[in-house]
């Protein structure tokens, strides 16, 4: 882990997010722009889910590490989906968070200039075998 949170920090950040998400809808509903306001809640439902899904998993230092990925500097965002079987994966955490650890500290060092970057991981879960896509 590259930081150590204290609830304070998880706080201040999650309130962040949760305000820029907030503003987002207000501000579409004022352009009468419901569509688009529906779409964000819609997508925010469905990170919730891929969060509640994440955390099932009985791997807290995971968690830990793919939620707050964006709150630390990188030149892309980590964006995320538990695919599969929901079971405990704790006995391959440490390996999990070294592999991937591993591969945003590559990509971090090959990106250049910052720009609208994307990692999408996925982890899919299948009788009890975990398989890790990254799409970049």
């Amino acid at each position: 882990m590259s930081k150590n949170w204290n609830t304070f920090d998880v706080l201040r950040h999650s309130r962040h997010d949760w305000l820029n998400r907030l503003q987002l809808i207000k501000g579409n509903l004022a352009l009468d722009h419901v569509d688009r306001a529906k779409e964000i809640i819609e997508e925010i439902i469905i990170q919730s889910r891929q969060e509640a899904k994440l955390s099932n998993l009985n791997a807290p230092k995971l968690a830990e590490y793919i939620l707050t990925f964006n709150w630390c500097n990188h030149l892309f965002q980590l964006d995320f989906e538990v695919i599969g079987d929901e079971y405990d994966i704790c006995i391959y955490e440490a390996d999990l968070i070294e592999l991937i650890s591993r591969c945003t500290t590559v990509l971090d060092s090959h990106v250049k200039v910052p720009s609208d970057h994307h990692l999408l991981l996925t982890l899919q879960l299948y009788h009890e075998e975990i398989h890790l896509v990254f799409d970049f």
